[in-house]
């Protein structure tokens, strides 16, 4: 067998729903430091295919569910908009889904396969206090999930590595209650 290696830029494109429970503060009056746990669901996938329809090599990765923890530090910079950044850890569940022809008959082998994978997450981001208890917001945040390496598997005559480079960024836009 020859060793063989595949490098692709892939993107997937979707959305995030999810649920935040959390606290924060107030101190020195212009201070603001709370913590957050999330929970969150994502939609879409990443997709490489190569090949002619009956020999084609397919490689379909999810990036599912995650769950978030986070500090949050910030700073009042008016006396009702805070300006704030985000530390903290995503733990996520990955899908790989890799349909791959496995001779020169078209014969495909199936592969499916399921991780956990945990990110450092950093953000900032800007609240707006509509009233004491209301709060709309807008952040922006990156998760970075390192490298994750799936099991070699083999097409034709070759045997190929399968490693993912995965990493997220997303923009948030929401709204918070703040009990009294």
């Amino acid at each position: 067998m020859i060793p063989q290696n595949i490098s692709q830029t892939l993107f997937q494109h979707g959305y995030t729903t999810g649920l935040r429970i959390g606290y924060s503060t107030t101190f020195c009056k212009d201070f603001l430091l709370g913590g957050e746990f999330s929970a969150n669901y994502q939609s879409g996938n990443a997709r490489f295919a190569s090949g002619a329809a009956t020999s084609a090599f397919n490689d379909k990765i999810y990036l599912n569910r995650s769950l978030e923890l986070a500090i949050i530090p910030g700073v009042f910079i008016t006396d009702t908009t805070a300006l704030y950044g985000r530390v903290g850890a995503s733990y996520a569940s990955l899908t790989n889904r890799l349909n791959s022809p496995a001779g020169f008959v078209p014969v495909t082998v199936n592969t499916n396969s399921n991780s956990n994978i945990v990110a450092g997450t950093l953000g900032v981001g800007i609240k707006k206090f509509v009233t004491n208890n209301i709060a709309i917001f807008s952040e922006y945040n990156y998760h970075d999930y390192g490298t994750m390496d799936f099991p070699d598997f083999i097409n034709f005559t070759a045997t190929y590595s399968h490693a993912v480079r995965i990493y997220s960024q997303e923009i948030t836009f929401g709204a918070s209650y703040f009990f009294a």
